[in-house]
């Protein structure tokens, strides 16, 4: 079963992400789905984040090489 990894060590279902998202945190465990869910989005902001500094790197190494074949 896939499992979404966080970087605080928190491990969890792909599954059961996806049933807390689509409940709307309906449910007992509504204050425990509601922080579940902020850890996905806080990690998913930081994988983002270090995408976009990947990707301009990717883009001036691309630009640099342009220049040099010209």
């Amino acid at each position: 079963m896939p499992c979404v990894y966080l970087s605080c060590k928190h491990v969890f279902h792909e599954d059961c992400l996806m049933k807390i998202l689509t409940n709307k945190w309906s449910g007992p465990e509504s204050i425990l789905s509601f922080l579940i869910v902020q850890l996905v989005i806080n990690e998913l902001i930081r994988r983002i984040l270090a995408l976009r500094s990947w990707l301009k790197k990717l883009v001036s190494l691309k630009k640099q090489l342009l220049i040099w074949l010209r």
